[in-house]
């Protein structure tokens, strides 16, 4: 069937991947994700945010297995060819 076919395609899984990895998320959450796309630090945002580091690490690996991505670069890579940011 065509409804097979289209959530069969590689790039319609990612996307409902990555749909279901935001929805899931709380507003610290989306806060690090925003810090994590423009690039900011563990550190930095630990510090703007009043978290641990190790809280935003864990955090952060959460999102990125949720996203099916295994680091903070594939995650991007993966919004990236999206071609945006759901965030903005």
């Amino acid at each position: 069937p065509a409804e097979d076919a289209f959530y069969g395609d590689a790039d319609i899984q990612a996307i409902l991947r990555l749909n279901s990895c935001f929805a899931q998320r709380d507003s610290i959450d989306l806060q690090i994700m925003e810090g994590l796309l423009s690039g900011s630090s563990y550190e930095s945002l630990a510090e703007r945010y009043f978290l641990s580091v190790s809280s935003v690490r864990y955090r952060a690996h959460k999102i990125y297995a949720d996203a099916g991505a295994h680091s903070k670069s594939e995650f991007v890579s993966k919004l990236a060819y999206l071609g945006r940011s759901p965030l903005g």
